[in-house]
Order: structure tokens, then C-alpha cells, then sequence
């Protein structure tokens, strides 16, 4: 199961980088949504529901572990919960995300529903508890798809992650802001 999670966690990871950068490009006006950006956002919202019961199913097991060693070992294993608890937090972003959508689709694709103050706290939060998620489970990932070694590769992942949230926070607050192209 685990070394599913990670094949999969790859194509999440790969469709979530699609998500990015068109959405950068659609909130700053110098795309339209369309039809592609809404199949898209449902295969990887399938996705991501997958990877969260797997995530899930693996906390439970880890839980009921711990009360059967009777020891948790919880300063030892503070990165395992803030994978955890970041990927937890990040389902309930990744629903308000999904909200914002909801009962705005047509022919052209999904359109904002509401984009108030709420809504861009909401999506930076958002920004945040995934950068934080993603860099703290790509040594688990790459260690389950079998590399040996990848500090290079690690610290590039996350210097193109920082590039690209930086990029959508700023896409985020140019929609918010109404200074579109």
C-alpha cells in the first residue's frame, strides 16, 4: 500500500504542478479555464481523495500501534505528525478550494463562485499547509520509489515548489485584487 501511496503521490504531485501554473495563468487573465483546467481539477480531486483514505488507513494503523506498545514516542516522530497533520489540514483547504468552484460550471469550464477576503486567506492557508506537506514527504517518497540519494533532486523539488507558490500567492492576490490582464 505504501509503495502505491507514492506511485501515486508522483501523479498527484505531476498533476497539481498542471493545476499551478494554469491557474496562475487563468487568475492573472492571460488565460481562460476551459473545459481541460475542470477534468483536470476532478482527476486529481479523485486522486487526492485516494491518497487521503490511504493516508488515513496509515494514521489509524500508527495509532493503534502506539496504544499496543504503549509508548507513542511523540517528540521522536514530531516530522511523521506534521506530515500527518499538514495532510489533514490540507483537506479541509483543499475543500474550500473546491467550494469556491462549486455550481459555476458551463461549456468554458469552472468559474469563481466567491472570491472575498475569506476566500484568499483561505487559498494562501491553502499555499502554505501544501508547501509544508510536500516538502516534508518528499524524502519518504523518493525513499519508497527507490532512490538511494537525492539531496540535489530534493532541494531542486523544493526550490521550484517555493518558485510556484510564490507565484500562485501572488496570482491569488492579483484576482483578489481585480488587477487582472
Amino acid at each position: 500500500m505504501r509503495k502505491f501511496n507514492a506511485v501515486l503521490s508522483m501523479a498527484i504531485f505531476a498533476l497539481f504542478l498542471l493545476h499551478v501554473v494554469m491557474g496562475i495563468f487563468i487568475l492573472s487573465g492571460f488565460s481562460e479555464g476551459g473545459t481541460f483546467m475542470g477534468v483536470l481539477s476532478l482527476i486529481m480531486l479523485a486522486a487526492v481523495s485516494v491518497h487521503a483514505v490511504i493516508g488515513a488507513k496509515l494514521t489509524i494503523d500508527t495509532l493503534i500501534a502506539m496504544k499496543k506498545s504503549g509508548t507513542g514516542y511523540l517528540g521522536e516522530n514530531k516530522l511523521f505528525w506534521i506530515r500527518r497533520i499538514s495532510g489533514f489540514a490540507l483537506m479541509l483547504f483543499i475543500v474550500s478550494h473546491v467550494f469556491v468552484f462549486m455550481g459555476h460550471s458551463g461549456a468554458d469550464g469552472f468559474r469563481l463562485n466567491l472570491f472575498d477576503t475569506p476566500q484568499l486567506i483561505m487559498s494562501i492557508l491553502l499555499v502554505l499547509t501544501l508547501l509544508i506537506h510536500i516538502v516534508t514527504n518528499i524524502r519518504p517518497v523518493m525513499i519508497a520509489m527507490g532512490a538511494k540519494s537525492g539531496k540535489e533532486i530534493i532541494t531542486d523539488i523544493i526550490l521550484i515548489m517555493s518558485v510556484l507558490m510564490f507565484a500562485a500567492g501572488i496570482a491569488f492576490v492579483v484576482y483578489y485584487a481585480g488587477w487582472r490582464v
